[in-house]
């Protein structure tokens, strides 16, 4: 532990910006982890139904799960901005960012239609398990169709997004997600009728305007104040759509396993058990998410920074940067398994008394899962940061074949929706154990080379500047 004090502050005082990503990151996280909190109750309030509510977390798990489907454009515009902003090429980065709106708009087209024929072709009703509710399949369709015109437009808007991450504005990036749940969270308190049909209608619609409205906002204040003059041409060249494209691709590739693999643990409770089921898990899940969503809020200025030093040819900045994330993640296992003995207690503060009863072998499946997906994270950000994609590229469509059948089996033997838990984190421990050999094998992680390394001195700051 004092090995991992000692490091840190050198690794921030390398570049200030990243010190001061971090700091601004983790406020709006705590305030992002207070409102996930609070709106569980709220959720519990607002649908009396369980079966309902289920139902609609189920819905932003798809939401979650085709928003992936921007084919990697969005995280190929962030490190080809990246690289571009730090060698000073302004032409070049105008260029890239217009490339990446013009690809963007052509995947939000083609998920529109496929999403919309798609959901008039299946039986929701009995996917969802609502055949005895007062649900109808007009009012699930139509909310459908609201939830698919929220993913499409964001597909768009969030290249702003990308962009502010490339430029390490993390604070601002981060900025529409809690404007958007702050939003939710009031109108889930004030904005309940009773008739469930209305209810879900009016959150699906809320959901649309709280979701647009902020990264409309962010726009405006991308190109008007933070890099004006390169907002994005009507015409773009090929050799960018090719450059942002290309890397795109690669992301996509290990994204879209990634969906199958992180989006998939609500549906299949809802099919191999029940929609209330997801109500449980989703109750474990906000509370063991503060873990892992305080892990993000380093990584996440860490991908962009490491992309830059990457650039820049700073290798030992990078080394001394994996090394410390593989500790923390290691120090963030511990705080989840912490948590298990007073899971109960926190249930019952939070939610009243006996509302969930914790089952400890089920909370320890979490804790397996929290474990594995931090140092996924700690390897992924710097596989990331490089371009470094192979072993993601390999093991994380393995992970994604091997995910519902190995879930499927365990439920037979394991018969609660823990059994999707524990088949989630052991399909990713092969990504986990081959990106740290590739780490190992770069000279990122292990033993330091050199006296430099070992003592963590700081490099020279990155050229991006505020």
């Amino acid at each position: 532990m004092r090995r991992l004090l000692d490091k840190i502050p050198a690794i921030v005082s390398a570049n200030r910006i990243l010190l001061s990503n971090i700091t601004g990151t983790a406020v709006l996280r705590g305030v992002a982890i207070l409102l996930s909190l609070a709106a569980m109750p709220a959720y519990l309030s607002y649908f009396s139904n369980s079966a309902v509510l289920g139902t609609w977390f189920t819905v932003l798990s798809l939401l979650t799960f085709l928003s992936f489907f921007d084919f990697g454009v969005g995280n190929g515009l962030r490190n080809n901005v990246a690289q571009a902003m730090s060698d000073k090429e302004h032409g070049g980065a105008r260029e890239l960012i217009s490339a990446g709106y013009h690809l963007a708009f052509v995947v939000m087209i083609v998920v529109a239609a496929l999403g919309y024929l798609t959901i008039h072709l299946i039986d929701w009703q009995r996917i969802f398990d609502l055949e005895n509710t007062n649900v109808g399949t007009e009012v699930l369709e139509l909310t459908l169709v609201i939830v698919l015109g929220t993913v499409c437009v964001q597909l768009f808007l969030r290249n702003a997004i990308s962009i502010l991450y490339g430029l390490q504005r993390m604070v601002i990036a981060h900025t529409p997600a809690l404007a958007t749940s702050t939003i939710i969270l009031i109108f889930l308190l004030f904005g309940g009728t009773g008739n469930t049909e209305t209810d879900l209608l009016r959150l699906a619609s809320i959901f649309f305007v709280a979701t647009v409205a902020p990264l409309l906002v962010v726009h405006i204040g991308l190109f008007s104040f933070i890099i004006p003059g390169m907002h994005p041409r009507w015409k773009t060249s090929l050799t960018a759509m090719r450059r942002v494209g290309g890397l795109g691709l690669g992301f996509f590739a290990v994204q879209l396993a990634l969906l199958v693999v992180q989006s998939t643990d609500q549906i299949l409770i809802t099919t191999v058990f029940s929609s209330a089921d997801v109500v449980d898990y989703q109750v474990h899940l906000r509370v063991f998410t503060v873990v892992t969503m305080a892990f993000q809020l380093l990584t996440q200025p860490f991908w962009s920074a490491v992309t830059s030093a990457a650039a820049e040819g700073k290798k030992s900045w990078i080394g001394n940067a994996a090394r410390t994330l593989y500790l923390i993640a290691a120090g963030a296992t511990l705080m989840g398994l912490v948590l298990v003995p007073l899971l109960q207690s926190i249930f019952n503060l939070w939610l009243g008394p006996g509302e969930i009863v914790v089952v400890w072998w089920q909370a320890l499946a979490f804790v397996l899962l929290v474990g594995v997906q931090l140092f996924m994270y700690a390897g992924t950000t710097i596989a990331n940061g490089t371009g470094a994609l192979r072993p993601q590229m390999v093991w994380m469509p393995v992970a994604a074949i091997m995910k519902i059948p190995l879930a499927y089996i365990l439920s037979l033997s394991i018969n609660t929706w823990a059994a999707i838990v524990i088949a989630h984190a052991l399909v990713m421990i092969p990504l986990v154990l081959a990106q740290t050999r590739a780490l190992k094998k770069a000279g990122y992680l292990g033993a330091s080379r050199n006296p430099k390394a070992r003592t963590m001195q700081p490099e020279p700051e990155q050229r991006l500047q505020d």
